[in-house]
């Protein structure tokens, strides 16, 4: 294996321009190493040992550099009645050689194919997938941040996000030993820009103290996460990127988490009763890797493309009945009455359900 050897510089400065008001720039150079799978995995299939990918499937490289990101950062900050302070910054990042998978194969007749079920052998190609160095991905982005640091019933903070990112690889995606097979050879391509808004708040509810035992210390902390839905290619077939034109959307996501908080001191010690709360509003995020190939492909025919589906975004089961279109008999698009799709994967669907936890801690 190859050794390498990196420099990683980092340098921030601040600068206060006001009584309350400071610029800020950050730069940093790091480096990630990568799993040792990636080095020196093996994943061999041999009960299929027909299929042209079957036997050794993937292999590790031991030559992978560590895959690099550039960080840049300005921004200004702003303290407000010494109680609220507000961030404003631009970023960027820039990811090399990251890790991604191409494809080699061999020439056909090189490896003995078939199924070890019923022993059908032909003449097939040998071929495995392999890690390389062939993945970038460029990030810029806005962030506003607005952070109440003190207060007698309130505090928290509101944050804000907007990037655009632009991802890709390079170099050859696909080899193949035949010429006769040459066109399967291509570059890869740039993804187009991606926009990708996320909101996060945290607010913190409480009482004070000197209340009394009965309201006083009482808390209640709420986190919300929103993201916009991202942005899919459909490729079922494997086809280079570049001749891929269909793209759907993933419905947006949500997320509210809360905690319950009451504080008790007994002798002189804390005692914190609280309840947890994830997912408070039993918000469904769909599970996509419960679904087999021909599912999927029947759920984005029938459910998701506007043209002969009902022009649902990803993540969205229902149809104009209410009908839930995995588990349940429902009407397609042109009034069609349709099977359910999944009728047996109800419990894989949806793994993020409303959950609530108590407990009891004590502080010494």
């Amino acid at each position: 294996a190859k050794g390498y050897t990196y420099i990683s510089p980092r340098i921030g400065f601040s600068h206060p321009v006001r009584e309350h008001t400071k610029f800020f720039f950050n730069y940093g150079m790091f480096y990630s190493e990568p799993q040792s799978s990636y080095r020196y995995g093996l994943y061999a299939e041999h009960r299929n040992f027909g299929d042209p990918m079957a036997d050794v499937r993937w292999v590790g490289n031991a030559n992978l550099k560590a895959p690099r990101t550039s960080m840049y950062e300005i921004g200004f900050e702003q303290s407000i009645l010494d109680a609220y302070t507000v961030r404003a910054s631009f970023y960027a990042k820039d990811n090399e050689d990251q890790i991604s998978n191409i494809r080699i194969d061999g020439m056909a007749g090189s490896h003995n194919t078939g199924d070890f079920l019923n022993a059908t052998i032909t003449g097939g190609a040998a071929g495995y997938n392999i890690p390389m160095n062939n993945q970038y991905q460029d990030i810029r982005g806005i962030e506003l941040k607005v952070t109440k640091l003190r207060g007698r019933y309130f505090t928290g903070f509101v944050n804000f996000d907007y990037s655009i990112n632009v991802s890709g690889k390079y170099g050859e995606q696909n080899l193949n030993q035949d010429p006769l097979v040459g066109y399967y050879v291509f570059s890869a391509v740039q993804n187009r820009p991606v926009p990708q808004p996320k909101f996060v708040a945290n607010l913190d509810f409480h009482t004070p103290g000197d209340w009394g035992a009965l309201v006083g210390d009482w808390r209640c902390s709420l986190i919300q996460h929103w993201n916009k839905g991202t942005r899919v290619i459909w490729n079922p077939t494997g086809l280079p990127t570049r001749d891929v034109t269909t793209e759907y959307n993933w419905v947006d996501f949500f997320n509210t988490s809360m905690r319950f908080t009451k504080t008790v001191t007994l002798g002189g010690k804390r005692l914190n009763l609280y309840m947890d709360a994830t997912n408070l509003f039993n918000f469904k995020y769909m599970n996509w890797s419960a679904l087999s190939s021909s599912e999927r492909e029947t759920y984005i025919n029938q459910v998701v493309d506007g043209t002969n589906g009902l022009g649902n975004k990803i993540g969205e089961v229902e149809d104009a009945n209410g009908n839930n279109v995995f588990t349940e008999n429902w009407v397609d698009g042109s009034g069609t009455d349709r099977a359910p799709i999944a009728p047996f994967k109800d419990f894989a669907l949806f793994l993020n359900p409303r959950a609530f936890l108590f407990g009891v801690k004590f502080d010494f």
